[in-house]
């Protein structure tokens, strides 16, 4: 049975995965508003951390969007 310090963490855990989410998808409309909600659907299945902050720090230097979709993908 999961301690309460547990449930915090996984729902800080969780609040930490849908804020990226929200910066990621900020900075793809801005840059690429035409083609940004099937990068945007791709990346509400994600649920590493890690890769969403990497994605979030490659969507702010991606020439276009096929260049952050190729990333997402690999």
């Amino acid at each position: 049975m999961p301690t309460i310090a547990d449930e915090l963490r996984a729902e800080g855990r969780q609040e930490g995965r849908n804020g990226l989410r929200v910066g990621i998808q900020t900075v793809v409309e801005q840059r690429f508003s035409q083609a940004a909600s099937a990068v945007v659907d791709r990346i509400k299945t994600i649920d590493s951390i890690e890769t969403l902050t990497q994605i979030l720090q490659i969507a702010g230097r991606c020439d276009s969007i096929a260049e952050l979709e190729e990333f997402i993908s690999a």
